[in-house]
């Protein structure tokens, strides 16, 4: 039988497709879920049917983004690296300690990405 070997990019990849697939998934499942989806209700289930000042308007993306993609992929990549860094602690591999501490650091700022993009434009 014969083996093969993913790397760790390939895994990365596919971890932030499927992600991203399955948040843009959940966001629709309301709108897909009447009997003749339309293209205004999955805006009305994205949150993008909304009109108002520019403010309430950026509100709304930075949700959709902070809320949304940016905690999922967050929370994705933040269980990846704590099992990439039990491996390399069992390893005792400095440089995959390094890389999956940084790993996890990008994973905790984009899981918090809402409220820092809330400081930034006081939203």
């Amino acid at each position: 039988m014969k083996h093969f070997h993913l790397s760790s990019s390939t895994i990365q990849k596919i971890a932030i497709a499927f992600a991203f697939m399955l948040v843009i998934g959940a966001a629709t499942v309301p709108a897909l879920a009447a009997p003749t989806p339309t293209p205004d209700a999955i805006e009305h289930a994205l949150g993008l049917d909304q009109v108002g000042t520019p403010d309430s308007m950026l509100k709304t993306v930075l949700d959709i983004l902070g809320s949304y993609v940016a905690k999922t992929v967050g929370i994705i990549l933040g269980a990846y690296a704590l099992v990439k860094m039990v491996i390399a602690l069992k390893d005792q591999d400095a440089n995959g300690i390094t890389n999956s501490a940084i790993q996890f650091t990008i994973a905790v700022v984009l899981m918090l990405l809402r409220m820092i993009l809330r400081a930034i434009f006081h939203i």
